[in-house]
């Protein structure tokens, strides 16, 4: 077997699996900037051995197969981060934006208007005929008005904004779901048929990324490569067969093989979805909140502080309105219910103008309420009652204001 053949054809062997060796590792060196790519190595065996003469002799090495360097438990757990950062990131974005709306840095901050309106009110108490300092308080009021009008809007905005981003990314999820199943067809239908299928598998591993980075995953690798991929217990890949989610009505739905729908938006974790969700159902929630009371507080303060005095011009024409209380039937329920004082009355200014001098007066008003039940207004029960200002009307021989 020493014969010059055999040599030559050892050599040969050999030429031929590091050729295959080299052809890898540039290979991998064009890869190098592919996160998707895993890096390959070439895997030798000797070849079989002959005997000649009672001697045992070596043919030579071949390629007995091309790897991937591969711990599928560090990429389940990259692919985990991946997850929870993007979650972390879009929910910075819109927080990043909500504070915008409330930054103080701007000419027509909330803060800026707020100090201009209390400045233009507290010229006015030291003037308050001037006709100057009244035009401030109106012009204040207006733009701190418009300001709390433009952040609501401005939130409100977000949220419908919120709801095309989950909407797109849900159909996102369905469409990567399905290419990862055909590439599970693909991978074992390769592998089966003695092929290589590791660019197949760095693809789906790629993909795998891209689902996480939407929605929460876990990937368990089946015996024959597979990868089963569950979402909250739920399976969004499984063999060849994917499953779609869905968005009705704000909340994201599972839908299994009978064509059942699960509601899963409180169980998504991961993802930008996540994060999406958890502006949109806890930090825009939160901030309304806040920022209601706000606007409630300063609505009730002013317009209270304002109800102490009587305006330069009395009423002309009719002013009514209706004002509908809760199911409840209790003063509660109406807007500032809460603010009630049932141990006082209201008074009203009265103008006598019956001279060429007007006179006025304050009278005051019992309504004769004991408790807060609309029922223990003086009269008749399960009545509606008004009260109309009525213009030229006279109460007592003094014009009613």
């Amino acid at each position: 077997m020493s014969s010059l053949n055999a040599i030559l054809n050892t050599a040969s062997n050999a030429i031929t699996a590091y050729q295959a060796a080299i052809s890898v590792t540039g290979q991998n060196i064009a890869n190098a900037n592919n996160d998707d790519y895993s890096i390959q190595s070439v895997a030798l065996s000797t070849t079989p051995t002959v005997t000649s003469r009672g001697n045992i002799y070596g043919t030579g090495v071949i390629v007995s197969s091309v790897v991937r360097s591969v711990n599928q438990i560090i990429e389940n757990s990259l692919t985990s981060e991946l997850s929870h950062q993007a979650a972390l990131k879009e929910a910075q974005v819109y927080m990043s934006s909500i504070e915008d709306l409330f930054s103080e840095e701007s000419d027509d901050s909330l803060n800026t208007l707020l100090d201009a309106c209390w400045s233009a009110w507290e010229d006015l108490s030291n003037n308050p005929s001037g006709r100057t300092e009244q035009n401030a308080v109106y012009h204040a009021g207006l733009a701190l008005t418009k300001r709390i009008n433009a952040i609501e809007e401005a939130l409100s905005d977000l949220n419908t904004g919120l709801n095309s981003k989950i909407s797109a990314a849900v159909t996102e999820v369905n469409s990567i779901s399905k290419q990862i199943a055909a590439l599970n067809l693909a991978i074992t239908t390769a592998e089966s048929t003695g092929g290589n299928a590791n660019d197949l598998k760095d693809k789906r591993n790629g993909l795998v990324d891209d689902l996480g980075k939407r929605i929460n995953i876990d990937i368990t690798v089946k015996e024959d490569g597979t990868y089963l991929i569950l979402s909250n217990g739920l399976p969004l890949v499984e063999d060849g067969i994917s499953y779609d989610l869905s968005m009705k009505q704000e909340s994201v739905y599972w839908t299994g093989k009978s064509g059942n729908a699960y509601d899963i938006t409180d169980d998504i974790s991961g993802g930008a979805i996540a994060g999406w969700l958890e502006i949109r159902d806890v930090v825009i929630p939160e901030t309304r909140a806040e920022f209601d009371e706000l606007a409630t507080n300063l609505i009730w303060t002013l317009n209270y502080q304002h109800s102490q005095g009587a305006g330069q011009t009395y009423f002309s024409g009719s002013l009514e309105g209706t004002y509908e209380a809760g199911a409840s039937g209790t003063f509660a329920s109406l807007y500032y219910g809460d603010e009630i004082d049932y141990t006082k009355d209201f008074s009203m200014v009265i103008q006598d103008a019956t001279d060429t001098t007007s006179k006025y007066q304050t009278v005051t008003v019992d309504m004769s309420i004991s408790t807060s039940e609309l029922s223990n207004i003086t009269g008749y029960v399960n009545s509606i009652y008004e009260l109309t200002v009525i213009d030229a009307g006279a109460l007592g021989g003094k014009n009613k204001v």
